[in-house]
């Protein structure tokens, strides 16, 4: 992977995890249980997520987009729509901490690329 395609899917993964935080922090209110808010976050992160790595997968390839959109799109919506039902979210916070997330999953994702590549290649 070259630097211009782990910068590119690096920004592409913040973006979208703000969004989905965003989507959610606006969804859910403090009226929710935690338990619901968590797997609607969950459940609507994924199903927004699906769409974009299933369309970006096929220029970029599926493991570099499918894996850490899918694994934004749980985080953030889970995350944002927690803390939205326990002490309300705005969409600037949602939208924060969606970016948070996106970060999160797309480095953790790449370096668990890396990693496999070398237990490969030994």
């Amino acid at each position: 992977m070259s630097w211009r395609y782990f910068c590119l899917d690096l920004a592409l993964n913040v973006a979208f995890g703000a969004a989905v935080g965003a989507v959610a922090a606006l969804a859910v209110s403090p009226a929710w249980p935690g338990p619901l808010a968590m797997a609607a976050g969950m459940a609507g992160g994924m199903a927004i997520a699906f769409p974009f790595a299933t369309a970006a997968g096929i220029w970029m390839g599926a493991f570099e987009v499918m894996l850490p959109s899918m694994l934004t799109g749980m985080t953030a919506g889970m995350f944002a729509a927690m803390r939205a039902s326990a002490e309300g979210l705005d969409f600037s916070g949602g939208a924060a901490l969606g970016a948070v997330c996106g970060a999160g999953s797309f480095l953790y994702s790449a370096l668990l690329n890396l990693y496999l590549r070398g237990v490969v290649m030994r």
